[in-house]
């Protein structure tokens, strides 16, 4: 997918940066089962942003296509960081919306959590 979209955007003048995710397809896989978690994988994008995009850092430069379960990333680094993004493009993902009071970082059974609406 990426291999034929990111040439398209750097003949626009764009430049274009893709991750290598921890743990997905052919990237590595630490076998420490404490660096595959959603918390380390934010941690790894907004380290990546501050040490290879500085300018970021001074103003919105950066503009953010996420995808699948990658969205769930990006959003969570422009909820933290929104002062570094020009623009977001998503596609095939969300963000999802959980009940109040529900933190789906620190619960330990999210897995099994009853989401289901009961307002009337």
């Amino acid at each position: 997918l990426y291999r034929k979209m990111i040439p398209v955007f750097v003949s626009r003048g764009y430049r274009v940066l893709a991750l290598d995710w921890i743990g997905f397809g052919k990237s590595d896989k630490p076998t420490d089962m404490s660096q595959h978690t959603y918390l380390k994988q934010v941690e790894r994008l907004e380290s990546f942003v501050s040490q290879v995009i500085p300018e970021a850092l001074d103003e919105p430069t950066i503009n953010l296509f996420v995808q699948d379960w990658g969205s769930l990333i990006g959003l969570r680094t422009v909820g933290d960081k929104p002062e570094w993004f020009k623009r977001v493009i998503v596609a095939n993902g969300a963000l999802p919306v959980f009940p109040p009071n529900v933190n789906p970082v620190t619960n330990p059974n999210i897995v099994n959590y009853n989401c289901s609406d009961n307002r009337t």
